[in-house]
């Protein structure tokens, strides 16, 4: 057995290879519990087995020092756990659970407190991703649509109320989901377009500090905004500017914010006041005013901004303005 030591000076742990452990492509920790899958599709674990983890069908095993395989499973292609359950996606794109169910986290209802043996979860299908929380779980499907149940004391299953949810539910506060992770009191979703929503308690019940996505519906983390960040620009004639200098960028973890301006198109209405370019850089032509409108072939909306040219020299540009707000629209 390989022995390797971790930490400082002073305070080290030893870290021994587990035995027989290889060809591992995941491995999960929950609270007093660790399971790994190997490349075979065969799932192993070790650790407690107060509530069940361990999936061995054996009440009097409290708890094992080795990886021990689960005889129950087979063909796994992911896992997941949360405090003292454990998930697992088979090849099919069914899900079996197992571990505790105080709060009805497996998804099988009041089926006992806890089950110690992996059991199929009926109605689930076509599943491609799953995790598991603190108590809860949630997976979806090859539609992006997202399943939970368990305890939502906090909103943290997204579904516009804070009561559990015994059998697994869809969302219907989201769709188009490609990747999920859950928490503590707290759920992250990515969607397919790469905007990052989120819903629960991120303080985990500290009152003293407010966050935006603080609720039980999920709500876009970071700015939900792309596109100009000025509604109107004031230019001498004969002056240019680079619209794109004033454009807002919304937090995406799949486009970055070149691809966002590589995708917008300009046009002037009134082309003898002020002209713009395919880049996006607006000259001032003659005194009077325009709009120019940019779209965005991404997201298809349609953001428009006023452009006023004044004389040479000139100090003010009159204007009347009230609450500042973009108008944007969706093309039909």
């Amino acid at each position: 057995m390989e022995k390797v030591v971790y930490g400082s000076y002073t305070n080290n742990i030893s870290i021994n290879r587990a035995k027989n452990m290889t060809d591992i492509i995941d491995i999960k920790a929950g609270k007093n519990h660790t399971v790994a899958l190997k490349s075979t599709g065969e799932v192993y674990v070790t650790g407690s087995n107060l509530y069940g983890e361990l999936g061995q069908n054996d009440t009097g095993l409290t708890k094992v020092k080795e990886f021990t395989k689960v005889k129950e499973l087979k063909n796994i292609v992911q896992i997941g756990v949360g405090d003292s359950t454990v998930m697992a996606l088979k090849d099919t794109g069914e899900v079996y659970t197992w571990g505790s169910n105080i709060y009805k986290e497996l998804g099988i209802g009041s089926l006992g407190t806890y089950i110690d043996t992996p059991r199929k979860i009926e109605g689930l299908s076509d599943i491609r991703y799953l995790t598991g929380g603190k108590n809860y779980q949630a997976v979806i499907n090859k539609d992006g649509e997202v399943f939970v149940c368990g305890q939502n004391s906090r909103g943290e299953l997204g579904k516009g109320t804070n009561i559990n949810v015994e059998s697994f539910e869809k969302l219907d506060t989201i769709n188009e989901v490609m990747d999920i992770d859950a928490g503590n009191t707290y759920t992250v979703f990515l969607k397919k377009d790469g905007t990052v929503w989120a819903s629960g308690d991120y303080t985990h019940g500290d009152e003293s500090i407010r966050v935006k996505t603080r609720g039980n519906v999920p709500v876009q983390v970071g700015d939900e905004f792309s596109g100009p960040s000025e509604t109107e620009i004031v230019l001498e004639k004969g002056q240019s500017k680079d619209i794109i200098e004033d454009i807002s960028y919304e937090f995406n973890l799949i486009y970055d914010s070149k691809d966002f301006a590589d995708s917008l198109e300009y046009s002037s209405l009134k082309t003898d006041i002020a002209s713009v370019s395919a880049s996006g850089k607006v000259t001032g032509k003659n005194i009077g005013a325009t709009r120019v409108n940019v779209v965005s072939s991404q997201s298809q909306k349609i953001y428009s901004v006023l452009i006023k040219v004044v004389p040479e020299g000139s100090k003010v540009s009159p204007k009347v303005t009230g609450r500042r707000k973009l108008w944007s629209s969706i093309k039909g």
